[in-house]
């Protein structure tokens, strides 16, 4: 018998459904019980999203939609808008549903592009039409900007993605590099075939260790690594000792993930004590740190929603 091929996202929609069962029975239970003469919910109208350079190029973006309402739209987890807490990535030529009246669009392109903000009243089916400029050009620098800390699946699991879920995210983080810190047995030390001139995605994985921190691997060619599976805990291997170990392959490093998760230096047993990069005052001056992530939400008082961004070294990705 054929069957279809699953999106990641299909497990959640049988909630989906039994959720639009149960409102549609509280609703017809509301209405029997709302006075004679009262008003249904607002309208919704659809609003589409023309996203260009001002050269005209369209361009992928993340998107934040606040309806008349206050409530962010479309709904988390609707697939393959990748919508997730108030942001999405809108796919070419399609729609939201946002009730009638004042609607709060945001549009954003990464850090190298000024952000488009504005409010319109909408009172019909609307595209929106929407410029972006560009802010700086480092790739004119031979700098890139990359995400060396991506996950597509993470515990506790409010998300799926594919690889090419990934990419489009990137895409619309403007993104030339990104690794995606999945299965060891992943590291290949060559980009995903998924890769082009737009965006090269990299396979590597996460090291946590309790006592002295998480580090990820950029250009990790082999991911056996001596010792490394001992206890979460354990204070051996230390992240100097790691360093040295892959020290053997060509353009490997090691980057500090969130280096400053908690104040609380003596939590070792969960997070974010577990998650403190204790090791950062040694593996700076002993010349064994290659990066650190600057823009991390793991980063205690961080307000963003990208992951880990990190300044890449000249050249290309």
């Amino acid at each position: 018998m054929p069957t279809r091929s699953r999106s990641p996202w299909d497990w959640i929609r049988p909630f989906q459904r039994l959720g639009s069962a149960a409102v549609l029975g509280i609703g017809l239970l509301a209405a029997a019980c709302l006075a004679p003469g009262a008003r249904a919910g607002p309208a919704t109208v659809r609003l589409g999203l023309d996203i260009r350079s001002i050269n005209g190029t369209p361009l992928p973006a993340r998107v934040r939609v606040v309806g008349s309402d206050g409530r962010v739209y479309p709904p988390v987890m609707t697939y393959p808008m990748l919508s997730y807490a108030d942001f999405f990535y809108p796919v070419p030529d399609s729609t939201v549903a946002v009730p009638l009246g004042a609607t709060h669009v945001t549009v954003l392109h990464g850090f190298e592009w000024f952000p488009f903000d504005t409010t319109v009243i909408l009172d019909r089916d609307t595209t929106l039409q929407i410029l972006l400029t560009p802010l700086a050009s480092p790739a004119a620098d031979g700098w890139y900007s990359g995400d060396l800390h991506v996950h597509i699946a993470h515990d506790p699991i409010d998300y799926i993605l594919t690889t090419a879920d990934a990419r489009r995210e990137a895409l619309g983080e403007n993104l030339q590099v990104i690794q995606l810190l999945q299965d060891p047995a992943q590291v290949t030390g060559s980009p995903d075939p998924i890769s082009d001139s737009s965006c090269v995605v990299y396979y590597s994985f996460e090291l946590r260790n309790a006592t002295w921190g998480h580090v990820e691997f950029p250009a990790l060619q082999n991911a056996y690594i001596p010792d490394a599976t001992l206890p979460f805990a354990s204070c051996w291997p230390s992240m100097y000792n790691v360093r040295n170990a892959i020290s053997d392959q060509p353009g490997a490093m090691l980057v500090l993930a969130h280096p400053h998760t908690t104040d609380d230096y003596m939590n070792r047993s969960c997070w974010p004590g577990s998650g403190l990069g204790r090791e950062l005052p040694l593996l700076a001056p002993m010349g064994a740190l290659d990066a650190l992530e600057v823009v991390s939400y793991s980063n205690a008082g961080a307000r963003t929603g990208r992951t880990g961004t990190t300044c890449s070294r000249a050249g290309s990705p």
